[in-house]
C-alpha cells in the first residue's frame, strides 16, 4: 500500500516520489539555483509565513514540478508547476 502526501494545491503523490524530490533538493543546493523570495501564501505548517523573505533552493524536476526549500534544507516544499509557485511566492532576488 502507498501512503500518498499532499501537495500545496491538493494534488496527491507517493510518499516514494516524496523521497525522490528531497534527494533532488539536496543534489541542486548550489549558488546558481538559490533565490529571495517573499511568501505571500497563508501562513503555513511548513514554518513559512506571510509576508516574511525567505533564501531559498528552487528546482524544476525531471517531470516538471517545483521544489523549494530555505537554503538551511529545512522548509521543503514541492509543487505541480511555476504556476502554484508563483501563487505563494514573490521573486525579490536572484543571489
Amino acid at each position: 500500500m502507498k501512503i500518498l502526501i499532499r501537495l500545496e494545491d491538493g494534488t496527491k503523490m507517493t510518499t516514494e516520489e516524496y523521497i525522490m524530490y528531497r534527494r533532488y533538493i539536496k543534489k541542486i543546493k548550489n549558488k546558481n539555483m538559490r533565490i529571495k523570495a517573499k511568501f505571500i501564501g497563508e501562513d503555513s505548517s511548513l514554518g513559512y509565513r506571510n509576508s516574511r523573505v525567505y533564501r531559498l533552493v528552487k528546482a524544476k524536476t525531471p517531470n516538471g514540478h517545483i521544489v523549494i526549500s530555505k537554503v538551511d534544507g529545512l522548509g521543503y516544499c514541492p509543487y505541480t508547476s511555476e504556476k502554484t509557485f508563483k501563487e505563494n511566492w514573490e521573486l525579490i532576488d536572484k543571489d
